[in-house]
């Protein structure tokens, strides 16, 4: 079975399919149900890093056929800050509706379409930092020459 031309997606010059079209393609071949699932085997929620199972079942000659697969949404790999779980049910759907149709071309909704500058960014920004020191009350000694006591305003300057 072809994929209809409208759920074909041109970027950069590579071919994506959309969703939509993987599940006209699984709907054209049987498909019954898709269920998903958090995989807490590998799901960290405080890291936002998510891992979701997608089974698909079938109807077939010989009965029914379940395809299963993971996908994976962490800041690093996802542009949809804030929504790391669902992106990781949608890329599970697409990867488990792609195995099930054979269909070899990558969904557009699986990729982060960021540079690498973005995505490092984005890596950082959900790294936690330390928290600043707090300035010491009182009269201070210079941390290099140990002179003192230092005004309120050379104090600050000379910790920060």
């Amino acid at each position: 079975m072809s994929v209809d031309p409208k759920f074909i997606v041109d970027l950069r010059g590579k071919q994506f399919i959309l969703l939509g079209g993987l599940l006209d393609l699984g709907h054209k071949n049987g498909l019954i149900a898709i269920e998903t699932e958090i995989d807490a085997r590998y799901t960290v929620p405080e890291k936002d890093f998510w891992m979701v199972r997608a089974t698909g079942r079938f109807r077939c000659p010989e009965g029914e056929a379940v395809w299963s697969a993971l996908g994976d949404s962490c800041p690093g790999n996802s542009q949809m800050k804030g929504a790391y779980a669902r992106h990781a049910e949608t890329r599970a759907v697409a990867r488990m509706l792609r195995m099930a149709t054979n269909v070899g071309m990558t969904a557009f909704e699986e990729c982060d379409f960021r540079d690498d500058q973005e995505k490092e960014a984005a890596v950082r920004a959900q790294a936690p930092r330390p928290p600043k020191p707090p300035i010491p009350e009182g009269p201070h000694s210079c941390s290099v020459c140990s002179a003192g006591p230092l005004g309120d305003a050379q104090s600050k300057a000379s910790i920060e």
